[in-house]
């Protein structure tokens, strides 16, 4: 499993559910345009696919929260200005 999605699962703190697929963003797009055709779709492909949940890793987690602190402190001051 890349290191990223374990950091990604660690600094949102949130657990990762890791898809096969690599075009994600156009798989996430099938799903929604098909949400009111197809509403199952996504539960299919999930049944018939192997994916990989990822916990979120305490450790890496106290070693990266700093990091995502500044990080998010950067974004707001960012997303506040005129």
């Amino acid at each position: 499993i890349p290191l990223w999605n374990q950091l990604r699962a660690a600094i949102l703190g949130l657990p990762l559910l890791v898809l096969p697929c690599v075009e994600t963003s156009a798989l996430g797009a099938l799903f929604l345009a098909a949400a009111s055709q197809a509403p199952d779709l996504r539960a299919r492909y999930l049944a018939s696919h192997d994916t990989t949940l990822l916990l979120p890793d305490p450790a890496m987690q106290a070693a990266y929260a700093p990091l995502a602190d500044r990080f998010r402190a950067a974004s707001d001051w960012y997303q506040a200005r005129p």
